[in-house]
């Protein structure tokens, strides 16, 4: 693959998604220009089902209520190019229960 066309990230789960069975870290490669709601369907094949639940919404996008986290900051999750190469993607759903 030619070095601009593809990235490659790093996705980690926190919150209920890491109590899951699966890994709590995935490795990615998604499309250059990528946003969050582009990764989503490169992620859920490769993890939990259960987390489909948590992450995705029903129209395959990612939950209103979920937090995308890049370098410390929460990001729009239909915002292209903030993604780059190499990046750490947070992914944080709601605590449930109280």
């Amino acid at each position: 693959a030619t070095g601009n066309l593809s990235m490659k990230l790093t996705i980690h789960l926190l919150g209920p998604a890491r109590q899951t069975d699966g890994p709590d870290q995935v490795e990615l490669e998604v499309p250059a220009g990528a946003c969050v709601h582009d990764v989503l369907p490169l992620l859920l094949p490769v993890t939990e089902s259960r987390l489909t639940a948590l992450l995705a919404d029903r129209g395959g996008k990612l939950n209103r209520s979920v937090l995308a986290i890049l370098r410390d900051q929460v990001i729009n999750p239909a915002e292209p190019d903030l993604l780059q190469e190499g990046d750490d993607l947070t992914l944080l759903p709601p605590m449930s229960g109280g």
